[in-house]
């Protein structure tokens, strides 16, 4: 069994000096166990790799490159362990234990992420292997490049190496982009008082999911306007709801009435889409290629 410390911010870690304590222990240049330090931040002090009686697997699971900050991980995760002790334990009560960590070990970059599975065994045995399988977890609400790490309690107290996935994963904070693609009128003639459509396609290139009421706003600029040539807008707030995953495209027809027009002559059309939460504006507004009379 190996001895236990407690570092600054109350989390108990293992051999946090390095101290020489057996040939199992060795000191790295990566991380950090001495102090309150959030999940994300790495400061290479020195640091003891973690070591015991049970071997840990890399975490396996179908894990993207990038994913959303607090998303939830479907399916879960898998690991290995591998008691390798040389005595058997009585009553044992086996504790594995998933992190995101900074770091491919558990230090003090990392923090809990699901669920901890928890095994009674009766009689422990040297090289006993257990599959554990940890249910979906959230990922960490901060951003960050994060390692998918494991270890083992026994009896309460920490006494692995650890598993790490080999590639980190990157946490990104979530936003909301709707992208105006094209619009296209319906007719080639808009009348004062007359209802009226438009086509208008829409992509979320956020990386979360729009389900929301949003609105469109419908105006006219003059044909061959220049492209920052700002509307005059005919028609605002027309209530939509839009149902757009991450990546998704869509077309919505839009209906809209206008009660007053600009001068006559030839225009196009322009569509903006309003969605909350969405703080990029510039890329809100479309111009139809093709032209309308009034």
């Amino acid at each position: 069994m190996k001895k236990t410390k407690t570092n600054l911010d109350g989390r108990r870690v293992r051999n946090a000096s390095c101290q020489v304590e057996g040939l199992e222990s060795r000191c790295l240049l990566s991380g950090s166990v001495i102090g309150q330090i959030p999940t994300h931040s790495v400061a290479a002090v020195m640091v003891v790799a973690p070591t015991g009686d049970f071997a840990v697997s890399a975490p396996t699971g179908h894990f993207p490159a990038t994913v959303v900050s607090g998303s939830i991980q479907k399916g879960g995760a898998n690991v290995v362990i591998t008691y390798n002790g040389t005595a058997t334990v009585k009553n044992a009560v086996v504790t594995t234990t998933l992190y995101a960590s900074a770091t491919q070990i558990h230090d003090g970059s990392a923090a809990p992420i699901g669920k901890a599975v928890v095994k009674k065994i009766g009689r422990l045995r040297p090289g006993t292997t257990l599959r554990i399988h940890f249910t979906p977890f959230a990922y960490p609400d901060t951003p960050g490049v994060d390692y998918l790490v494991s270890d083992v309690a026994l009896n309460g107290t920490l006494d692995s190496y650890d598993g790490a996935t080999a590639a980190p994963i990157n946490v990104q904070a979530a936003f909301v982009d709707a992208d105006a693609l094209a619009a296209v009128p319906a007719k080639a003639k808009l009348v004062v008082g007359k209802r009226a459509s438009a086509l208008f396609t829409i992509e979320n290139i956020g990386n979360f999911a729009i389900a929301s009421h949003a609105t469109i706003d419908v105006g006219l600029v003059l044909a061959g306007s220049p492209a920052s040539t700002a509307p005059t807008y005919v028609a605002l707030a027309i209530p939509v709801t839009l149902r757009l995953k991450a990546g998704q495209t869509k077309t919505v027809r839009v209906f809209f009435t206008p009660a007053i027009l600009p001068a006559s002559g030839s225009y196009n059309l322009a569509l903006r889409i309003n969605v909350p939460g969405d703080a990029i504006a510039s890329n809100d507004t479309v111009i139809s290629a093709a032209a309308i009379t009034i």
